[in-house]
């Protein structure tokens, strides 16, 4: 289904909706990430901060930051 926007600009609902609902289910399984795992994630993904940057603040290693985000990817791509 194709609308028009109050500005003209037109949009497809049903991508806006598979992109809704697509984002809903990825942050239901974020609320599901072990403590740690989740923060990282949320901190990278959300937030836009870097390795470095989530290391530094949660008094980790680099390595640890890495590793908890591929994890967590993981998880997002088995689960989707």
């Amino acid at each position: 289904m194709i609308i028009h926007s109050e500005n003209g600009k037109v949009e497809d609902l049903e991508e806006k909706i598979e992109t809704t609902e697509l984002e809903a289910r990825i942050f239901e399984i974020v609320s599901k990430f072990p403590g740690r795992c989740r923060q990282i994630f949320i901190l990278s993904r959300v937030d836009g901060k870097s390795n470095r940057e989530i290391a530094d603040e949660m008094n980790l290693s680099i390595r640890t930051v890495e590793t908890q985000i591929s994890k967590a990817l993981k998880s997002l791509r088995d689960n989707l």
